[in-house]
């Protein structure tokens, strides 16, 4: 069973994000959440718990939060396809939920989800990694096109021609010094 991410919450708790669903560990047991228990699917691949203690899970059927009771799905009555692929995530500084997805980038605002693409200005639809950098702005890394930032209005592009060795960027990253490395 891979695990594809491993975090833990505000109540110390451990969650695991694998290819057979989402298991936390409180310390001293095991839970296994399936689609039994309401994830859209059973690859789950991303987790990340915002500033109010939601945990979002991203898995190969969409997106997904956590209240700690029950699982709610986001899908197509907010604006995301079926069956999308949910990686990576972050939290900007409105509280808007960012997610990388296989067919652009994710944003959920609390009512809504909007799909930034290529035809909007993104380098490329196949996001591979998140970062909100000390400004407030969204460094998106992707599989095959390297990477952007969105600083709230545009997105800029930065791959070989500005100096980048490899178009795909599987991390991102902000030092002390306030230096992003890709």
């Amino acid at each position: 069973n891979r695990v594809w991410t491993i975090i833990q919450d505000k109540h110390g708790d451990m969650w695991f994000a694998t290819e057979k669903g989402l298991n936390r560990y409180d310390g001293r047991s095991f839970t296994c959440y399936t689609t039994t228990q309401g994830l859209p699917s059973n690859m789950v691949r991303s987790m990340f718990e915002d500033s109010k203690g939601n945990l979002w899970v991203g898995a190969d059927g969409g997106l997904t939060r956590f209240d700690g009771h029950s699982f709610i799905n986001y899908t197509l009555a907010l604006g995301l396809k079926n069956n999308t692929e949910v990686g990576n995530m972050v939290e900007d500084s409105n509280g808007d939920l960012w997610f990388g997805t296989s067919i652009g980038l994710g944003k959920y605002d609390g009512n809504y989800i909007s799909l930034f693409t290529t035809e909007g200005g993104l380098s490329s639809n196949r996001i591979s990694k998140l970062m909100k950098d000390n400004n407030g702005d969204i460094w998106i890394g992707t599989w095959d096109q390297g990477a952007n930032r969105y600083d709230g209005h545009t997105f800029t592009h930065y791959g070989a021609e500005q100096g980048l060795g490899n178009e795909t960027v599987p991390a991102v990253m902000q030092d002390k010094r306030g230096n992003i490395w890709l």
